[in-house]
């Protein structure tokens, strides 16, 4: 399931109180990368910027402290 619809809609709220109300805002957009989602990452920064995200951040998934990687390296992709 694509996030981007909601994307586009949180963008828009911004996008119109800025218009009726002259808020000002800087939206950032972060994403934790695994190896079930680095190869959406490309599309998720490209998509985000055309929405109006100016900064897209994004962090690995820490090795340390998670359940259910099955005892395998989950900073590696497979």
């Amino acid at each position: 399931m694509s996030l981007h619809p909601y994307r586009r809609r949180f963008v828009d709220m911004f996008k119109r109180m800025r218009r009726e109300h002259g808020v000002r805002y800087f939206l950032a957009h972060n994403m934790t990368v695994t190896p079930a989602n680095v190869g959406e990452v490309a599309e998720v920064v490209r998509e985000a910027g055309a929405m109006g995200f100016g900064c897209c951040p994004s962090s690995p998934r820490p090795t340390s402290g998670t359940t259910g990687a099955g005892g395998r390296d989950i900073a590696t992709p497979t």
